[in-house]
């Protein structure tokens, strides 16, 4: 584990983003300890003080939970991964972490030309490439989360045909590898519509009944800039649940 001091974020967010994905990926199991402060000094080599503005702001995201004289631990993934609108994870790990077995398909790839929709979203030019992935995943075998995603083709136009595992269970480096950026946040939008006729069929579901969209554009804020924009349908027993805290702690400074 290291420490970019050359990156222009701040070295408290590098600790705790980089202890997030120890979470996420299960190195930081749910419930057990995190290493005490000391350790995490000599790991990342940085300030105690760096390393508690760190774990603060893991505190103030629900992921871990600091009690005074024995550490801090990790909160307990059940009530955050799988409900937390706040926190983004690949759709199949999403999936896992709700006690699913997690599969995926691809129903369709492609590279077309951005319309004026796409542009204003992902600040393009008009007609400049973009892959379209169409994919559908299941739980426990039942068709969960179908998904359009737009990506600028940037350093990828050459190339076609990816992989299943490449766009699917690992699509937030592939955006990262076409655009050149870290994606480091979703601006997202979530709104209750009712299944058309595709809709229905992929999810067996009637036509007209009540599901969950989510428009998502994932984004490098340092640089201001959006880097790829998904269409996320999400089948009627897919549930989110909101983990919320009072405003003045929500807006406390992180120090």
């Amino acid at each position: 584990m290291s420490i970019n001091r050359h990156d222009p974020t701040p070295l408290y967010i590098q600790v705790a983003m980089d202890i997030k994905k120890g979470i996420l990926s299960g190195e930081y199991e749910s419930g057990n300890k995190i290493p005490s402060e000391r350790e995490l000094v000599q790991l990342y080599h940085v300030s105690r003080n760096t390393i508690r503005q760190g774990l603060k702001m893991l505190n103030h995201e629900g992921l871990a939970i600091s009690n005074h004289g024995s550490g801090t631990y990790v909160a307990n993934m059940s009530d955050m991964i799988n409900s937390r609108l706040d926190i983004f994870v690949e759709h199949s790990q999403f999936i896992q972490t709700a006690g699913y077995s997690a599969k995926y398909q691809v129903l369709s790839q492609s590279v077309i030309p951005a319309d004026e929709q796409i542009c204003r979203i992902l600040e393009t030019k008009i007609g400049e490439p973009v892959f379209c992935f169409e994919k559908l995943f299941f739980a426990d075998e039942k068709p969960a989360i179908f998904t359009i995603d737009y990506v600028p083709c940037g350093e990828k136009k050459n190339q076609k045909n990816f992989s299943e595992e490449e766009i699917c269970s690992n699509f937030l480096s592939f955006v990262e590898s076409c655009t050149g950026d870290v994606v480091e946040y979703g601006k997202s939008n979530l709104t209750p519509i009712t299944a058309d006729t595709r809709i229905a069929v992929l999810f067996d579901i009637p036509i007209g009944q009540p599901i969950l969209f989510m428009s998502e554009v994932f984004l490098n804020p340092l640089r201001n800039k959006p880097l790829s924009l998904g269409l996320n349908y999400y089948s009627n027993y897919i549930q989110f649940k909101i983990l919320r805290r009072r405003s003045e702690i929500v807006n406390e400074n992180y120090g």
